[in-house]
């Protein structure tokens, strides 16, 4: 009977969970995902402020996963991608929140490129593996983007500052109420020019509506 080969996400969520499990339970084994030829890099820059360098080989990525000493360390999965790729391997891309030795939680990105481990059907082994904190990378641009959103702010405030004249039209019931009904009347007020005096109540109210709206008119 041959086995269905599994999807590529299928593949990357199973090893998400079995790796950040290993991370949380016994780092000292992780060395054991990675093979021969297998890349490792950790973090942005080293003590001396210079760029992590990666380092190869089973060996020397076992040395390197000691020397960040982890413990304790949590992890919350906020989003996992996996795709197909050469060779029949799948590369996988996690999203999410790690604390270690009880400090705060601090955003990370990790990609794994994983590669089929010999003839050996649906068994991976981590071919290279690329972590970051976000902090590092972005740490540094924050401050300005705060400014730019202090900025934006100040000039919506700005924009927002001449508008409380057409507010105060708006709440001005003869603006908008008697703009319409002038326009009805315009016609009317021609007629009852006609008209023989028995109404002359209807005919000043007219005429007392008609000259505040073109006053209100011209003041726009």
């Amino acid at each position: 009977m041959v086995m269905e080969k599994p999807s590529p996400l299928l593949v990357g969520r199973e090893f998400v969970r079995q790796y950040y499990t290993l991370l949380n339970k016994a780092p000292e084994y992780l060395h054991r995902f990675y093979g021969r030829n297998s890349s490792y890099v950790h973090g942005g820059v080293d003590a001396s402020g210079k760029p992590q360098e990666a380092v190869y080989g089973q060996n020397d990525i076992h040395h390197k996963v000691l020397s960040l000493n982890f413990s304790e360390c949590h992890t919350k999965i906020r989003h996992v991608d996996a795709h197909a790729t050469l060779s029949d391997g799948v590369v996988v891309q996690v999203m999410g929140l790690l604390s270690n030795s009880g400090q705060p939680e601090r955003k990370f990105m990790q990609t794994f490129v994983l590669a089929p481990e010999g003839s050996v059907p649906n068994k991976f082994y981590v071919h290279n593996d690329m972590f970051r904190y976000e902090d590092e990378v972005f740490g540094d641009s924050e401050p300005e983007l705060d400014e730019e959103s202090e900025d934006e702010v100040e000039e919506e405030q700005e924009e927002r500052q001449p508008s409380p004249e057409p507010v105060q039209e708006n709440a001005d019931s003869g603006y908008y109420e008697a703009h319409p009904v002038a326009n009805g009347i315009e016609e009317p007020l021609e007629e009852s020019s006609h008209e023989p005096e028995p109404e002359p109540e209807s005919e000043t109210k007219t005429e007392e509506r008609k000259p505040q709206v073109e006053e209100k008119n011209l003041e726009e």
